[in-house]
């Protein structure tokens, strides 16, 4: 279904089966769509340095092996707040609107 995707965002974590999993999604997409417009979000980070080397290392494997590397779409801090929404069953950014991962959703929101 990705191949139908004019922009496929894949969210990932600093967790090793997450990193590889996002990285067999953009093989797969790369394959399908040679020009296609991959972006990374990386989700509960610590903080933006951390989400940062995270990306990092999914942007390396997928220049050395793919040829090409996504662009960084943003990083959503880890946030108990979201816990909260969850099992209020109710959005994070209607409950928490002025928490860390709201923020960061809204920022990766416009960016788009």
């Amino acid at each position: 279904m990705s191949a139908w995707a004019d922009m496929l965002l894949v969210l990932a974590t600093d967790e090793p089966t997450s990193l590889t999993d996002a990285y067999a999604v953009l093989k797969l997409y790369a394959a399908d769509r040679p020009q296609g417009d991959a972006r990374i979000v990386i989700n509960q980070s610590p903080g933006y340095p951390a989400g940062g080397r995270t990306f990092a290392t999914l942007e390396r494997a997928c220049a050395t092996f793919l040829g090409r590397a996504p662009r960084l779409a943003g990083i959503i801090r880890r946030d108990e707040r979201v816990r909260d929404a969850i099992w209020r069953q109710t959005l994070l950014l209607t409950r928490h609107p002025t928490s860390l991962a709201a923020i960061d959703v809204e920022t990766v929101a416009r960016s788009l």
